[in-house]
């Protein structure tokens, strides 16, 4: 796991992530949301405009449907 998706773990009453516009990749990209999955206390995620692959930001789409 890439470090600032691991730094992400050690907030669990985290609500809200903005990542947009970060250069996040692939690789990034997956390793956060595998974090995002993890923390219970997350309501809205933002990784959109990072060059990933559409599917991606597409689950952390819909992890924020889930979660509102």
């Amino acid at each position: 796991m890439v470090p600032l998706a691991r730094s992400l773990l050690d907030y669990p009453n985290l609500q809200s992530v903005y990542a947009s516009d970060n250069q996040i990749s692939n690789a990034g990209g997956k390793a956060m949301l595998e974090a995002f999955q993890a923390v219970s206390s997350l309501r809205h995620v933002d990784i959109s405009g990072n060059p990933m692959e559409s599917s991606l930001v597409s689950s952390a789409e819909l992890l924020n449907s889930m979660r509102s």
